[in-house]
């Protein structure tokens, strides 16, 4: 496990080294900055997975659909993976059998964990030769699949591979990094899409690992229209209480909103934040922090909505969970945003209340 959450704090902590370099060029600064924030993504998703794996198991894990691009999420992956793929001398291939523009519903945070976890085995597993990434649409099913000349898998170990921890041989283990998470935790998922994963592999010439998903090509124009919102700021001048005690993530929602006329006040504590909407008339909006020093957020929320039922409060907070959000929904929370914070998906909840 200790590989799994090193491999990007390596990658962060490296490159935001390098960016202490004032001579670098605008290009590589550009470079460093995208990996370092797809590290942090990568990082995220490990630890989350690790969280939820007790949820998938019993139950609880949660599928939350929305609109995603074929050729967007396979581009993130090919940039992801394919400069690791150049430096082990390897050929990366990408390959989308339609010219068309595929836009479908899923879980798409849990379909490219799906997926970065297989390129991710790939790249582990072969010394020599190639990788391939593609995607066709047969019938209702996107059949995305990750092909490579590694080492294989020998027969009397290929159905146990996506068993919790399971390591295929002992040498494997001495000789190859990981935590045997990786493959259950994508065939769980796989089935909570309603899809398949499975697996073709001959010793010692490589493994193809097929992903069935249903294709539900919904809402092309939605897609294209809420892209479009997420870049247009909320207008009006608005006053928004941001109740967070992280200066940090303070300083980052007052940049995301810098650009926009809202008004933005800030506190600290729940106790403030009800003492301000009791004062204040004239707030539109709650940004609701949970983890709070004294009165927490869920507290703050269900006094704020005993004086102003009307008033949206919006959860802001490193909490998660299913479950989590379950409980903003029941404390009266009007939305929920897990951070880190996305400026698009705060931007679309911002002119869902106030426009």
């Amino acid at each position: 496990m200790s590989h799994e959450v090193r491999t990007p704090m390596n990658a962060i902590m490296g490159f935001s080294e390098l960016l202490r370099n004032e001579n670098l060029s605008p290009e590589k600064r550009k470079e460093y900055i995208n990996i370092i924030g797809q590290s942090s993504t990568n990082l995220l998703n490990i630890i989350e997975d690790v969280l939820r794996i007790s949820s998938i198991e019993t139950g609880q894990e949660k599928i939350n659909k929305e609109e995603c691009t074929l050729r967007e999420l396979m581009s993130v992956l090919e940039l992801q993976f394919r400069k690791k793929a150049e430096q082990k001398n390897l050929d990366f291939t990408i390959d989308i059998a339609t010219d068309d523009e595929i836009v479908f519903l899923t879980d798409k945070t849990k379909l490219t964990q799906i997926l970065a976890n297989l390129l991710s085995n790939a790249l582990k597993f072969t010394l020599k030769g190639f990788i391939r990434f593609g995607c066709r649409v047969e019938n209702n099913y996107l059949h995305f699949y990750v092909e490579d000349s590694g080492i294989g898998i020998s027969t009397e170990h290929i159905d146990r591979i996506f068993e919790r921890f399971y390591q295929v041989e002992t040498y494997l283990t001495r000789n190859y990094d990981g935590t045997g998470l990786g493959l259950s935790i994508s065939k769980a998922y796989a089935e909570m899409l309603g899809g398949t994963l499975r697996v073709e592999s001959t010793p010692g010439k490589g493994s193809v690992f097929h992903v069935l998903i249903p294709y539900l090509p919904e809402g092309r124009n939605l897609k294209e229209e809420n892209d479009r919102k997420s870049l247009i700021p909320p207008a009006g001048n608005a006053l928004v209480l941001l109740v967070e005690d992280d200066e940090y993530n303070y300083l980052l929602v007052k940049e995301m909103l810098s650009r926009t006329s809202l008004i933005m006040q800030r506190v600290t504590t729940g106790e403030e934040a009800v003492d301000i909407c009791r004062k204040e008339r004239n707030v539109r909006l709650v940004l609701m922090d949970i983890k709070l020093p004294g009165m927490d957020g869920f507290e703050a929320t269900r006094m704020i909505r005993k004086m102003r039922n009307d008033l949206p409060i919006v959860a802001l907070t490193a909490y998660a969970m299913p479950e989590d959000e379950e409980k903003a929904h029941l404390a009266g929370c009007s939305d929920y945003l897990s951070k880190p914070l996305d400026r698009g998906q705060l931007f679309r909840v911002l002119q869902k209340y106030l426009d």
